[in-house]
Formats: C-alpha cells, sequence, structure tokens
C-alpha cells in the first residue's frame, strides 16, 4: 500500500492517472464517497471497478440482506489473484465504516485487503 497525502486540488488523482497509464496493470479507481458509513456500499463498489477494469460492461455487483464483509475480502482478494491489476482507492480517508476499515487493514482474523 501506498498513501498519496497533499491538499485538495494538488493533482493526486491526476498523478495517478497518469502513473497508472504507463503500467503494464489494469486499473480499477474507487472513489470513496464523502462520509462513507455503509461497509456493503464500499465494498461493492470496490468489486464493481475491479470487475468493470477486468471485463468492461459487466453489471456491477448487487447488495444482499446478508452482507459478510470478510467473505467480500475474499471475493476482492479472489479478483486481484493474477496480480495484474492496480487498486486505487480514492480518498479513503472518507470512509468512516468502522468495519470496512479494519477489513482494510490486517486487524481482521483471517487478514486484509492491504496486505
Amino acid at each position: 500500500m501506498t498513501i498519496i497525502f497533499a491538499p485538495a486540488g494538488s493533482g493526486k488523482t491526476s498523478l495517478l492517472r497518469t502513473w497508472a497509464a504507463r503500467q503494464p496493470y489494469r486499473l480499477a479507481m474507487v472513489q470513496v464517497q464523502r462520509d462513507q458509513q455503509d461497509a456493503q456500499q464500499f465494498w461493492l463498489a470496490l468489486l464493481g471497478a475491479i470487475r468493470q477494469a477486468l471485463a468492461p460492461g459487466t453489471p456491477p455487483p448487487s447488495a444482499t440482506l446478508d452482507f459478510d464483509g470478510r467473505a467480500m475480502v475474499d471475493r476482492v482478494l479472489a479478483e486481484l489473484a493474477d496480480g495484474r491489476m492496480v487498486l486505487v482507492i480514492d480518498d479513503v480517508h472518507e470512509l468512516t465504516s468502522p468495519g470496512a476499515r479494519d477489513q482494510l487493514s490486517l486487524k481482521g482474523a483471517t487478514g486484509g485487503l492491504c496486505r
């Protein structure tokens, strides 16, 4: 994981897009919504961005009543398994869901997305 920290409007997103365009990898980019509190929405957006990068036109994943954050981390990791994708989570500081933040870290029993 790499964190890019700079003031708003300084070009962080543009820098990432320019860098990613020069890489031999696909790019999946997720913009975290302001004050994002819903873990399921966050993970569905992440999974949807990855699937769009792999197969444009793929329908977005649907919400479920029995959302399981750890299972979603496993699904995302499975999609990233070939190692030929760059995943950018823009404005991750806006993610206020404790569950989603823990799942992104190594705090979970099965590990998180950031390894």
